[in-house]
């Protein structure tokens, strides 16, 4: 046991706190503490943590000191240094880290990514540096694709606006407005995925954004997938400024089937009956264009309907529609029985669990789904969440490994954004689903979803996160 061990239970002993306790109290895991009392792992080294179980323990300045002494660091008399002052660069750094904290245009959020991200290349050197060739210098955290200044600048405006909510200057949404006429769509998707939060920042300038976005003209790839992400942060809107939501809601010229789709289900969400029969009757009376050689989408916007309108009172009901429309061969029409399926996993698991995994079975190895079946499966993986830990856990953590491992990089992705769901119920099956599927996943987006959801991780104390971090900065 190390001295740093020893002191720790002493301290935590003479508190009459447990593991667990001390640990809830400090942001650790009690497996952590447990591990640093017996010495089967090395001391806190980070002097935030050894600080906050000082507060915890209550412990004086010399106590304090001990525990800082025991883990080489400096005493909290000496200037708050990250690192001990005895090698010079080291110091440097640590002189560095200090100055980002004092000063008063850095967050301290932004101190925290700088302090985390050198963790993680620190220990990832010992097995990514054998392998590096020192003439190319290592450009940051993991990514088969560096973003581009507009997208990184993006993400730190929206960064910034989000974390602080205070009253906003206008220029930050001027720039927001400039980047929703752009024709850059990736800078439209990442602004369209922000409108909900935003909306709690500045209301009456994200609904400009809305209108903006929501008039986003087709993209020859995407189609209208940018007017889809906007009427998906209309139940957001209405709960902020309701008044705004109905011209958002109605059909608009250029408008397509998937927009219809999900017109459907923002009125599902929002709730309200009035507002509901209004745009259906619009948007029956505006049916999208019909694609070649196939059935037009009216009967499969009415059908959604209808099993929209079965799912919440009548689940068996909704069940029996599905049943009755499973062997239709129009894809559009399986898109939509697909697309129900989340609504029914808590009134009716084993029946939707069942429904679920055929819909994703495969033969000869390959899914006999078209992918954008299995994609409506992908978009609310939180019903599937929801099950882990119950009865059904099992069946609904191999329907999630199932999509994680799916061809289709869209439906991978959809999974990554759901990492943050899936630790907050089970760090371990995150875990698992990034060191199985997702550590060798060569997507720029997975990739940071990815090591975002590390960072997080080891930042609550996750050992097994970073031994993956160390893994994910070797790969790349």
């Amino acid at each position: 046991m190390s001295t740093f061990g020893i002191l720790l239970k002493n301290y935590r002993e003479r508190a009459a706190l447990s593991q667990n306790d001390l640990a809830v109290k400090v942001g650790l895991s009690g497996s952590t503490i447990s591990r640093v009392e017996s010495g089967t792992r090395a001391p806190l080294h980070r002097r935030s943590q050894i600080l906050a179980l000082a507060r915890a323990l209550d412990l004086d300045q010399g106590e304090t000191d001990a525990l800082l002494s025991a883990a080489d660091l400096a005493p909290s008399t000496a200037p708050e240094l990250s690192l001990h002052p005895r090698d010079e660069t080291l110091y440097r750094i640590a002189q560095e880290l200090e100055a980002l904290r004092r000063d008063p245009q850095i967050l301290p959020a932004q101190v925290r990514f700088v302090e985390e991200s050198l963790l993680l290349l620190l220990r990832g050197a010992r097995t990514a540096l054998p392998a590096v060739d020192l003439a190319v210098v290592p450009s940051g955290a993991p990514s088969t694709r560096s973003l581009s200044e507009e997208e990184r600048y993006l993400d730190d405006l929206l960064g910034d606006c989000i974390a602080d909510p205070s009253p906003q200057s206008s220029l930050p949404f001027t720039v927001l407005a400039a980047v929703a006429r752009s024709p850059r769509w990736e800078l439209k998707r990442r602004l369209a995925e922000a409108l909900p939060a935003l909306l709690e920042v500045d209301a009456a300038r994200t609904v400009a954004l809305m209108e903006a976005l929501r008039a986003d003209p087709p993209d020859p790839e995407w189609r209208t997938d940018i007017r889809r992400r906007v009427i998906e942060a209309l139940p957001a809107l209405w709960r902020v400024r309701p008044e705004a939501v109905a011209p958002l809601l109605h059909w608009q010229e250029g408008d397509e089937v998937y927009a219809g789709l999900a017109t459907l289900d923002a009125l599902v969400e929002i709730g309200d009956p009035a507002l509901a029969a209004e745009v259906r009757a619009d948007l029956f009376a505006h049916t999208p264009p019909r694609a070649p050689g196939r059935a037009g989408p009216m009967r499969a916007l009415r059908l959604y309907a209808e099993i929209l309108d079965r799912c919440a009172d009548d689940p068996d009901g909704a069940l029996a529609l599905i049943a009755a429309h499973r062997e239709d061969e129009e894809r559009l029409i399986r898109i939509c029985l697909a697309r129900a399926l989340h609504r029914l996993l808590s009134p009716r698991p084993a029946e939707t669990l069942k429904l679920m995994r055929s819909f994703l079975r495969r033969e000869n190895g390959q899914p006999v789904e078209h992918q954008n079946v299995r994609r409506a499966l992908a978009r609310h993986p939180s019903g599937l969440i929801a099950l882990l830990d119950g009865p059904y856990d099992e069946a609904a953590l191999a329907l999630l490994e199932t999509l994680t491992a799916d061809e289709d990089v869209h439906i991978r992705r959809a999974i990554c954004d759901a990492l943050p769901d899936i630790v907050d119920r089970s760090p371990e099956v995150a875990l698992d689903l990034i060191e199985r599927y997702l550590l060798q996943d060569r997507d720029h987006f997975i990739h940071e979803r990815t090591w975002t959801t590390l960072r997080c991780l080891m930042s609550a104390g996750s050992e097994r996160a970073e031994e993956l971090c160390a893994r994910l900065i070797e790969i790349a």
